[in-house]
């Protein structure tokens, strides 16, 4: 079976027949290309990113939970070969773009990264692609917004906007949710923090959210959860006292 991404390699060969001997080498390069006009396409651009965003989200959702399932503590965000294939054949039929492949992964991490326990790692990874991409189209003179469309723009706004407020949850909590005796936690409070910290230089993040910035953001959470920590402290203190004295 051809991959869907191709094949470009080399390959040794050798006559069958002993009494010749002959052999050699012959290099090999196959790719899957999809060459539809835009007035021929049955599926609009719009309908082939829908489709190609529940194809990924299936398949997150549903190699995520194996993985826990199977006793792993956070997902890795490979998907397997397969699922990896139909999604890049997918996307080369319906003329999707790397960036719109970037938006889309981010958008399935944003969504999924809590209920399936995704690695920060990995959600490391997919903002920096997200941010790569978006750059590489704007090297070339083209404005990424106008690329990708407002529909996908506001989708990945709200993504973009979910995680910064379920980050700023977290953190407020830190203290439960990563103790610091805790190496594991603290590892993974590490990537969120690199996690966010890429989420402010992200350029489409200071255009239409700004006013804040990653130590602003850090601090802001900081704050509730020393605010929160004292006022845990001084109940706990007051109920102590008051049980005292009955």
């Amino acid at each position: 079976d051809l991959p869907s991404e191709g094949i470009d390699h080399s390959f040794h060969i050798m006559s069958k027949r002993q009494q010749e001997r002959r052999k050699g080498e012959v290099h090999i390069k196959v790719q899957l290309i999809a060459e539809q006009k835009e007035q021929r396409r049955s599926v609009s651009a719009e309908d082939a990113f829908t489709e190609f965003m529940k194809l990924q989200k299936f398949f997150v959702a549903v190699e995520a939970q194996e993985f826990i399932k199977r006793g792993g503590a956070s997902w890795h965000g490979q998907l397997t070969s397969p699922a990896v294939q139909l999604l890049h054949q997918h996307a080369m039929q319906n003329g999707m773009t790397e960036l719109d492949e970037a938006v889309c992964d981010w958008i399935v991490v944003a969504e999924y990264h809590e209920k399936c326990g995704v690695d920060y790692k990995y959600v490391l990874f997919t903002v920096e692609r997200l941010q790569r991409q978006w750059s590489e189209v704007r090297t070339k003179g083209v404005d990424p917004e106008k690329q990708i469309g407002q529909g996908k723009v506001q989708l990945l706004l709200n993504a973009l906007r979910g995680f910064r407020d379920w980050s700023f949850g977290v953190l407020a909590k830190f203290r439960v949710v990563f103790p610091p005796d805790n190496k594991p936690a603290r590892a993974r409070m590490a990537f969120l923090l690199k996690c966010l910290e890429q989420f402010y230089e992200f350029d489409l993040i200071q255009q239409k959210l700004p006013g804040q910035n990653f130590e602003m953001f850090v601090s802001s959470a900081v704050k509730v959860s020393v605010h929160a920590y004292a006022k845990f402290i001084h109940n706990l203190i007051t109920e102590s006292y008051a049980a005292i004295n009955i």
